[in-house]
């Protein structure tokens, strides 16, 4: 895969009477598109008074966050062919049936799932310098040679 996601991957939900063709990594940028679109309006409401430093004593803010949104949003981009003659635009993804929605958002939700221990255990070594090749046993020589003393 190397380091950036290979867009190429993809894997199919069947869903019944048809199906959807999805890309099986989750980008940060598809989950900043998603999270934009989730998000409404910015509310600020302040009572007028003030602290110290300017800022003001009784500030209340707040947004509007919708889940479907964001559903409909990430789908629009994970989706890239499904069954029907339709374009796979967010008004169309917005057509699905829930339990379609939910089937294929489980489907992502496995395919990026957090790493197993295993899979993080090589992350948890003692950082080296550059100039410090790993031992078999993944201490470096200084790591060694300060064990030893």
């Amino acid at each position: 895969m190397g380091l950036f996601a290979d867009s190429g991957d993809t894997f199919r939900v069947e869903l019944g009477d048809g199906w959807v063709e999805a890309r099986a990594l989750i980008t940060l940028g598809d989950k900043k598109f998603a999270q934009d679109a989730a998000t409404g309006k910015l509310n600020v409401r302040s009572s007028g008074g003030r602290r110290s430093r300017g800022a003001d004593a009784d500030t209340d803010i707040s947004t509007e966050w919708s889940q479907q949104r964001y559903i409909s949003a990430l789908l629009s981009k994970m989706i890239v062919s499904w069954s029907e003659d339709a374009p796979v635009t967010m008004e169309n993804v917005e057509r699905l049936p829930e339990r379609s929605t939910d089937a294929i958002m489980e489907a992502l939700n496995e395919r990026n799932a957090d790493r197993t221990e295993e899979e993080r255990s090589p992350l948890s070594r003692t950082p080296t310098l550059p100039s410090e090749p790993h031992r078999e046993n993944g201490v470096s020589e200084a790591e060694a040679v300060s064990q030893v003393s």
